[in-house]
């Protein structure tokens, strides 16, 4: 078997790959209930990625000859327009799974004018016309796709960045490292884009790599985004929330609490502390509101001011206190109960967050201590 006929074979294999991943999503059962409206999107618009990163893959398999080290325009127009279209549909895709206000009909329109934009330049460049300018139009529309990759990788960590920020603010548990996983898919989106782009002018063995790195990548995407389904109902419930609240702030013309509302709120605080309530599973932002008797952004305000810290900071500094007193009674206590009993769901995000705050881990703490 000659290498252009397996790598040929491997090309094709690695289409209905693509068109497996795109198949499995489409037909994903995600809950039916309204809240995961905005995944059921992302789903459905990842989906048709992987179904047109399928016909793009299996068009170079079919089309394969020595292109691959002698590629001419056209090459680099076909690809160039694909990546462009799947980029567009992977922000969209990804964004919205993050800010359900993403998708607009605004930007729908913008780039897919863009788009459209970048079709008709590569079809006039093609002209004898334009013979001598085409490989710089080819450039210039190489820059146009890093360009837009590189604002959507951009707007993408700022979304990261603003849930992370929101699930920081409003679960005392580690509800952050359910979307961790958007910031490590930016890294590896990066790598992919360049790896793309570069595949056109190498050889086999290096679209071989390319195409094995693929597989990986949308692998842990498709995997990643399934899994996001069984936390995404908690974070849009905190995220909508969070939207009443601040909707609710922005109409009051009172943007200050008086020193007596304050006061109160430090005395019910005071009164939860004493009783321990920080040790709850599943505590979350509004249930403190509630128990105080204000909403969240109050709340959260309140505790920035006297704190100085986030909500999940400061339950974690109770809860790790919680544990030091534990350890101190019973040094012999297994550290899995001194976890459970402080309040953290796990010893090994009890062991994350007593190294972070303390610079030591519970076990190295609790031995210093009997020295």
């Amino acid at each position: 078997m000659s290498l252009h006929f397996f790598y040929r074979e491997f090309l094709l294999c690695i289409g209905v790959a693509s068109l497996m991943f795109g198949l499995f999503l489409l037909f994903f059962k995600s809950p039916a209930s309204n809240i995961y409206q905005p995944y059921r999107r992302s789903k459905n618009l990842l989906a048709a990625g992987y179904l047109v990163m399928s016909l793009n893959i299996t068009y170079w398999g079919i089309t394969f000859d020595d292109r691959f080290t002698t590629p001419d325009v056209l090459d680099i127009y076909n690809e160039i327009i694909a990546i462009y279209l799947l980029y567009i549909i992977f922000n969209y895709a990804l964004c919205n799974l993050l800010d359900h206000h993403y998708l607009t009909c605004k930007r729908l329109l913008t780039d897919a004018i863009r788009w459209v934009g970048v079709i008709a330049l590569c079809a006039l460049s093609l002209l004898p016309l334009f013979e001598k300018i085409r490989w710089g139009i080819a450039a210039y529309i190489s820059f146009l796709l890093i360009e837009y990759i590189v604002s959507f990788l951009f707007k993408f960590r700022k979304l990261y960045l603003h849930t992370e920020k929101l699930m920081a603010n409003y679960f005392a548990e580690d509800k952050r490292r359910f979307v961790v996983w958007t910031y490590k898919l930016i890294v590896l989106m990066v790598v992919y884009g360049v790896l793309a782009f570069i595949s056109i002018f190498e050889g086999i063995w290096f679209n071989f790599f390319f195409q094995c790195y693929a597989l990986v990548f949308n692998f842990f995407v498709v995997i990643s985004f399934l899994n996001h389904s069984l936390s995404y109902g908690d974070i849009e419930k905190a995220y909508m929330e969070w939207e009443k609240q601040e909707e609710a702030i922005n109409h009051q013309l009172e943007t200050t609490h008086s020193n007596v509302v304050y006061n109160l709120m430090e005395s019910k605080l005071k009164v939860w502390v004493a009783r321990e309530k920080y040790t709850e599973q599943n505590l979350t932002l509004d249930s403190l509101s509630v128990y105080v008797g204000t909403n969240h952004t109050y709340l959260l305000r309140f505790l920035k001011e006297t704190q100085g810290v986030s909500f999940s900071e400061w339950v974690s500094r109770l809860r790790v206190s919680k544990a030091k007193e534990l350890m101190r009674k019973n040094p012999k206590e297994k550290l899995e109960n001194v976890a459970y009993l402080s309040g953290f769901s796990s010893l090994s995000y009890f062991s994350k967050v007593f190294s972070h705050l303390e610079g030591v881990s519970p076990t190295r703490w609790r031995d210093n201590m009997s020295l």
